[in-house]
């Protein structure tokens, strides 16, 4: 009997921690794992912006992952006190909109 591939989307991938997860769940059987950008294009990838509701949800729902590991995030402290805004569209409606679209 052949088992199921689980389809993890990890958003954020090119990151060092994602790239260190993308390495450890390729080491497991039957898991498959789309590749996602947002500023630096991957080839084959598919781009994905989570401060934009409506794309976001077109693309996870394109994607139908069985899990999703969102690690993108505006993590530099100084800049995310200068810009707010910028920092809460990501930080945290951007969070909203992958839960949501999830």
């Amino acid at each position: 009997m052949r088992k199921h591939r689980q389809k993890i989307l990890i958003i954020s991938g090119r990151s060092l921690l994602g790239t260190k997860i993308i390495e450890l769940f390729q080491m497991l059987p039957n898991i498959e794992i789309p590749l996602t950008y947002f500023s630096k294009p991957i080839i084959g990838g598919v781009y994905i912006d989570i401060t934009n509701n409506q794309q976001c949800t077109q693309m996870i729902n394109h994607i139908d992952p069985d899990c999703v590991v969102l690690i993108s995030a505006k993590t530099d402290v100084d800049y995310c006190e200068t810009h707010k805004s910028d920092a809460y569209q990501t930080n945290v409606a951007g969070v909203r909109n992958v839960i949501l679209a999830s």
